[in-house]
């Protein structure tokens, strides 16, 4: 049997009247028009709630247990990744504190604070700060039974699919945002580390075909993409060829080329629209939509899912234009590459010392979680502010046993 995802973004949760509705439409249009005999996972790319309040998420919650529970998706293979509306604003206007400019003593790191006119300046507190995604780490928590880190080196979040050897990971591409940094759309690099060391320590994906799941598209007209690209090469390199996200209310198809040429490596970008946002944030002409992935070997087909109406049925979405004189069709095809393998550099033989072939990848691992970002400010003695990621500064270390004489 084919393998068959559920991608679903940009729900924009209210009402527990949503939740019960939403769910039926759902588990009827997936079990009756679309007849598909089981759901392997289900992956949310953001935007789960709408103002990122307790009640909205128990809303969805809701909506969450009766999918999983007529659609037998189990939680483990449930993947929710947070958009910019999974943030609480009111939590991260309370990690800032106002502070005169010329009594401030200490380290002014850009984009940490904020300037509030001549004499004022609004510092952040680290800590504190983090706690605008507590909400959603808390919902997070309730519906897949996993703990979503605060730290954001750690937030990239496995599912995994062992017997269809399809791997999909979940980062945050909203976790450099607040009420007054809005567009600044990126992953971060250590959870990225954090990701494909802990692929490779597992030692099992290498032919697992990888996907990837964000919020915020790469290609955009507004200013609030992702606009740092780098993340993309080392996913690809490590065998990732599909990225889900959302965030636009519409859906979209593309592609990032990593290498020219029939066989070069690549990742085909598909971003859904919206399931569930306020008629008024709908794109011109584009109603609620969702996408039901179903992978055949070497094939994956994207079906496209519209709902005009609110209290209405899903039905097909013949959006997808195949030329001038043919008609448009609901779903598109993506050839998938014949092997994914992993072409990182393998870890070395060290005299196949078990706990030799390890210690680079754990060191590397250990510099993620506590040094993803160094302030070298004090160790130069200037006071503008400079601060470097790990992939600038870590140097790989090599082991070799020594023989005793």
């Amino acid at each position: 049997m084919p393998v068959t995802i559920l991608h679903l973004s940009d729900l924009h949760f209210g009402t527990i009247e949503n939740a019960s509705l939403w769910a039926d439409q759902l588990i009827h249009d997936v079990t009756g028009e679309l007849k598909c005999p089981g759901i392997d996972a289900m992956v949310v790319s953001g935007d789960v709630a709408n103002f990122c309040t307790a009640e909205e998420y128990e809303a969805a919650r809701r909506f969450f247990e009766q999918v999983r529970t007529q659609l037998q998706i189990e939680a483990d293979r449930l993947l929710i990744s947070p958009g910019n509306h999974d943030l609480n604003w009111g939590a991260a206007e309370d990690a800032y504190t106002l502070q005169k400019k010329a009594r401030y003593k200490g380290e002014l790191v850009e984009g940490h604070y904020i300037d509030e006119g001549e004499k004022v300046i609004s510092v952040r507190d680290e800590e504190d700060y983090k706690a605008r995604f507590l909400n959603f780490s808390q919902f997070h928590k309730s519906v897949t039974g996993k703990d979503y880190p605060l730290e954001y080196g750690r937030q990239a979040m496995f599912c995994e699919l062992p017997d269809r050897k399809i791997l999909i990971v979940g980062f945050n591409s909203a976790w450099e945002l607040d009420h007054h940094f809005s567009e600044r759309a990126a992953i971060h690099p250590a959870a990225v580390i954090h990701a494909l060391s802990t692929i490779r320590s597992a030692g099992k994906y290498a032919d697992f075909l990888k996907i990837a799941a964000w919020h915020h598209p790469l290609n955009s007209r507004f200013e609030d993409r992702i606009k740092n690209r780098d993340f993309l090469e080392r996913l690809i390199q490590a065998g990732f060829r599909v990225g889900l996200h959302g965030h636009l209310h519409e859906s979209l198809t593309d592609q990032v080329l990593y290498e020219l040429g029939p066989e070069g490596r690549k990742m085909s970008l598909i971003g859904a629209g919206t399931f569930g946002a306020p008629v008024k944030e709908w794109v011109d002409g584009v109603p609620l939509q969702y996408h039901l992935l179903k992978i055949d070997g070497r094939k994956l087909t994207v079906e496209t899912r519209q709902r005009p109406k609110l209290e209405g049925a899903w039905q097909k979405a013949a959006i997808w234009r195949q030329g001038p004189d043919d008609d448009p069709l609901p779903r598109y095809v993506i050839q998938l590459p014949e092997a994914v393998v992993h072409t990182e550099e393998a870890m070395p033989d060290a005299n196949n010392d078990p706990s030799l072939l390890e210690m680079p990848y754990l060191y590397k691992t250990w510099l993620a979680d506590h040094c993803s970002e160094m302030d070298f400010t004090r160790l130069i003695g200037t006071s503008r502010a400079i601060r470097a990621t790990l992939p600038e500064i870590y140097i790989p270390l090599t082991t070799q046993p020594i023989k005793a004489e």
